[in-house]
């Protein structure tokens, strides 16, 4: 006999620039599925699954190869964190991307442009 399992999606907790906070399930990434980092020179990118939390600071920005770039902190699921610390030197993402997802039943998309932060929830924090 089979039985209904109900499955909760992961929750993501977005904040958009004018401090809107919103939770979506289901997000990706919708212009490349892969975000592009810059850390000092060397390259990275990151698929969604993989991060736990990103923050932008808009006030930090670079042109790299005629694309703008946003100084960003960048934390794994893994624990490993790009851009907090300044010994390291600062991590820039690629501001042409977008995160997409539903949000209360209807779709929510926000630029990398609108973007604050936002952080994949684990269970006991939703």
């Amino acid at each position: 006999m089979f039985g209904c399992a109900v499955f909760k999606a992961k929750v993501t907790r977005v904040t958009d620039i004018s401090g809107y906070t919103t939770d979506v399930t289901h997000v990706r990434f919708t212009k490349n599925p892969k975000i592009k980092v810059d850390c000092g020179g060397a390259r990275m990118e990151f698929q969604f699954h993989n991060l736990r939390s990103m923050k932008i600071d808009r006030q930090k920005i670079k042109s790299i190869d005629g694309r703008l770039y946003f100084s960003a902190e960048i934390e794994l699921k893994d624990g490993t964190v790009y851009g907090r610390s300044q010994d390291k030197g600062a991590c820039y993402i690629c501001s042409d991307n977008e995160l997409e997802g539903i949000s209360s039943k209807s779709s929510y998309k926000v630029s990398f442009q609108k973007l604050d932060n936002f952080i994949v929830l684990e269970k006991d924090e939703e």
